[in-house]
C-alpha cells in the first residue's frame, strides 16, 4: 500500500483498524463470564468466528484507479497514433 500514496494507506490502515477493533471487541466480550447453561450448550471454539480476509482491491480499488487510468488512456492514445502514423507513412 505505500507505493500507492497516502489516500490509499489511510483506507487500508482506517480497513485494518476497524478489523482490530472488531476482533478486540468480540475477545472480551468472549472473556467475560457467560451463563451456566451456554457455556455447556456450545465449546469455546464455536463461540469465535473466523477472521474475514481484507480485500485491498475493494479498500484501495478507487484510488488506485484513479492513478493508474490517465497513464493507461495515455498509452492507448499513443498507440493509436501510432497506428494512424503507420498507415500514412505506408
Amino acid at each position: 500500500p505505500a507505493q500507492f500514496g497516502r489516500g490509499v494507506m489511510v483506507d487500508v490502515s482506517n480497513k485494518l483498524l476497524g478489523t482490530f477493533a472488531d476482533c478486540l471487541e468480540q475477545t472480551l466480550a468472549a472473556d467475560q463470564p457467560a451463563p451456566a447453561a451456554a457455556v455447556a450448550e456450545s465449546p469455546p471454539e464455536a463461540q469465535r468466528p473466523t477472521p474475514e480476509a481484507i480485500d485491498l482491491l475493494e479498500t484501495a480499488g478507487a484510488p488506485v484507479l484513479k492513478r493508474v487510468l490517465p497513464a493507461v488512456a495515455a498509452v492507448a492514445v499513443l498507440v493509436l497514433l501510432w497506428r494512424l502514423l503507420r498507415r500514412i507513412i505506408r
